[in-house]
C-alpha cells in the first residue's frame, strides 16, 4: 500500500503572512508617530485662536488699521432748474492742491494674559492748501460761509483727544461725522471760507489704532513724511 508524504505548508503563504504583519506593524508605527504632531497642530491652532481674540479685545477699545482720506473741502453749491421754477442745492467737493503730511507713529505692546497687540498712537500734523480763485459761477451761487472741511477717519473708535484746524489763520473746531454719504466715520468742521484769500489749512489728529495706518493722498501734489520709535527694522 502506498503512502502519501505529508503535505508541507505554502511558502508564498507564509510569506504573504509575514509581510501583511510587518505592513500592519509599519502603519501602526506611523499613526503613533503621528499623534503627537496632529496634538501639536491642534495646540497651535488653539493658541493662535486665543491669540486672535485677544487681539480683537485689544482693538475693539483701541482702534483698528486705520486710513485718513482729507482734509476735503465741501461747499454748498445753490442754482436755479432749467425751467426757473425750482432751486436747486448741491455739493461742491475740493481736494486740496498742496497737501503735506507730518507725523510720529508711538507704538506700545497691551496684553491680554500671555499674549500681546501692536498698538500706536498717530500724531500727524495735515497742512497744505486749496485752489478755489478760478470758479465760473455758470448760474450757481457757492455758499462759501457754510463750507466745511471733512476729514475721513476709517474707525473713529481710535480718535480720542480734541482736535482742531487752523483755516485761512482762524482755528476751527473739528466734530464727530462727516455727513457725506460713504464716509460714516470721521471729523468735520464749519468753515467760513473767504474765496478771494488763500485758503491754507494747519491740522493736528491725534488717531489711534492698529494693525496699520494708511495715508490717502487726495492732493494734486501730496507729500507724507512719517517716523516712528519702533526698532525693527532697523
Amino acid at each position: 500500500m502506498d503512502s502519501q508524504p505529508p503535505s508541507l505548508p505554502s511558502t508564498s503563504s507564509s510569506w504573504r503572512g509575514r509581510v501583511s504583519s510587518k505592513l500592519i506593524m509599519i502603519g501602526v508605527i506611523l499613526v503613533v508617530m503621528q499623534l503627537p504632531l496632529v496634538l501639536i497642530d491642534l495646540k497651535r491652532d488653539e493658541r493662535a485662536s486665543r491669540h486672535a481674540s485677544a487681539v480683537a479685545e485689544v482693538t475693539a477699545a483701541w482702534g483698528g488699521s486705520q486710513r485718513v482720506t482729507g482734509p476735503i473741502l465741501v461747499v454748498p453749491v445753490e442754482s436755479i432748474s432749467e425751467d426757473g421754477l425750482r432751486r436747486i442745492r448741491s455739493e461742491l467737493r475740493l481736494t486740496p492742491a498742496e497737501l503735506n503730511v507730518d507725523g510720529t507713529i508711538e507704538p506700545r505692546l497691551l496684553w491680554r494674559g500671555i499674549y500681546q497687540a501692536r498698538v500706536y498712537t498717530g500724531r500727524l500734523k495735515m497742512t497744505g492748501s486749496f485752489a478755489v480763485e478760478n470758479f465760473d459761477p455758470e448760474n450757481r451761487v457757492f455758499l462759501w460761509n457754510e463750507a466745511r472741511c471733512v476729514i475721513g477717519v476709517s474707525d473713529s473708535r481710535g480718535l480720542r483727544s480734541m482736535q482742531s484746524v487752523k483755516w485761512q489763520g482762524l482755528k476751527r473746531d473739528l466734530a464727530s461725522g462727516t455727513g457725506l454719504g460713504g464716509w460714516a466715520a470721521g471729523l468735520q468742521a464749519a468753515v467760513e471760507t473767504d474765496p478771494d484769500q488763500p485758503v491754507d489749512f494747519e491740522i493736528d489728529l491725534v488717531v489711534e489704532g492698529s494693525a496699520g495706518l494708511e495715508i490717502v493722498p487726495v492732493g494734486t501734489s501730496t507729500r507724507v513724511a512719517l517716523s516712528s520709535t519702533w526698532p525693527s527694522p532697523s
